[in-house]
């Protein structure tokens, strides 16, 4: 969805939505526009009113068995929900979102937990908002290759790496979680 404001990711489900009708869908829904609202501020319910219209849209328009990937790749810096300033805020937060869009009437939404894989500027369980709120783990993972390595050598580093497919296999399993690989 379109993170430029909160009325382009509200509307968004309008503009995307039925080019896909019939398809079983993942939609990734960020958390927060580029500017004007903060982690914190979502964690006290003030955006809710948002994500409660986007899951009517979703299910009005047949989407309502989504998955929603909510916040992906939180643990970078690039996006405004980043929890790296304050991990629990994040969580705090999702779990007001993923509350909002189920008590939407005729919701089934799943929702996806995905940080990026090679990134912990905090622990990321910090970040976890619970098993009652999360239904996959996801993990963004790219094999790009920034200087020579073999390819044996770097697929052991995308094993290993802080964040890595290791992390990821291991931390689905403790919470009895499916694994996706939504971006690689």
């Amino acid at each position: 969805f379109d993170a430029r404001t909160w009325e382009l990711i509200e509307g968004s489900p309008s503009h995307l939505v039925p080019a896909w009708s019939g398809y079983q869908m993942t939609w990734s829904i960020p958390m927060l526009p580029k500017a004007g609202a903060s982690l914190r501020e979502g964690t006290t319910g003030a955006y809710n009113k948002y994500f409660a219209s986007i899951a009517a849209s979703l299910v009005t328009d047949g989407q309502a068995s989504s998955v929603i990937r909510l916040g992906w790749e939180f643990n970078g810096f690039w996006y405004s929900w980043s929890a790296d300033s304050c991990a629990s805020c994040f969580a705090a937060y999702w779990r007001q979102i993923v509350d909002a869009m189920r008590a939407v009437p005729g919701a089934r939404f799943r929702f996806e937990w995905a940080p990026s894989a090679g990134l912990a500027p905090f622990p990321l369980e910090a970040a976890y908002p619970g098993n009652a709120w999360v239904d996959i783990i996801g993990l963004d993972i790219y094999d790009e290759v920034y200087h020579e390595k073999n390819p044996a050598t770097r697929w052991n580093d995308l094993l290993r790496e802080t964040a890595g497919l290791d992390w990821a296999v291991g931390f689905a399993a403790s919470h009895r979680k499916p694994l996706a690989l939504p971006e690689w």
